[in-house]
């Protein structure tokens, strides 16, 4: 189920005024996940349907973003990748603008969450390309305001899984735990399907089983 909260704002680079929204999980990776992945993703950003740009909250400072960059072709058409998926695209944005702004944790958020909707809808191809980008941002995180360390090391052996690099993913996760069961038993997923060189979506119903520990 999908709940949608509006409140307004007003776009922090023209003004206008905008609906912020609080989308409570409209993916189905995440109500399997959103123990894991809630606490950092949280709500979707909202984009401005004037000058288009893209923030969680819209009112967000824009930092380096003007309305001539927002105009560019790199950002208008994401530099050239033609996402299947309308959030998979809005995400891609906010993390152009989080990367602009050099905010590294917002744009690897972002970008992380990119890969969630490209995979949702079977765009491997730009999920993989997006979750090598995600990657080379996991190592630029010097603090995490957001992000609990193994909440991020989690999510980096996911991408490792994604991007088709399992022997590096079985190497550095082989023997590591967690605090937190389901986040070893989610891990035990992710290296078994390296064992299997299976980078495919894994099935609702086997990661259910696995993180609630269903046999």
């Amino acid at each position: 189920m999908t709940i949608i909260r509006y409140y307004p704002d007003n776009c922090a680079v023209c003004g206008a005024e905008q609906k912020n929204q609080h989308v409570f999980i409209h993916t189905s990776y995440l109500p399997l996940l959103q123990q894991i992945y809630w606490e950092i993703i949280g709500a979707d950003p909202t984009k401005c349907t004037v000058c288009g740009y893209v923030s969680n909250p819209i009112s967000k400072s824009p930092g380096k973003v003007t309305k001539e960059w927002l105009q560019s072709e790199e950002y208008v058409n994401n530099d050239g990748i033609d996402f299947k998926s309308g959030y998979a695209d809005l995400y891609y944005k906010e993390y152009k603008v989080e990367l602009l702004n050099r905010r590294i944790e917002g744009a690897f958020i972002a970008i992380f969450t990119t890969c969630l909707f490209c995979f949702e809808e079977h765009d491997f191809e730009n999920g993989v390309w997006c979750s090598y980008l995600a990657l080379s941002l996991i190592d630029k995180l010097k603090r995490q305001k957001y992000i609990k360390t193994d909440t991020l090391k989690l999510m980096r052996a996911g991408l490792l899984r994604r991007t088709g690099q399992f022997n590096r993913l079985i190497k550095e996760f082989s023997g590591c735990t967690f605090e937190k069961v389901y986040y070893n038993r989610y891990l035990s997923v992710l290296l078994e399907r390296a064992i299997q060189k299976n980078s495919a979506n894994i099935p609702d119903e086997e990661l259910y089983r696995v993180i609630h520990g269903h046999d």
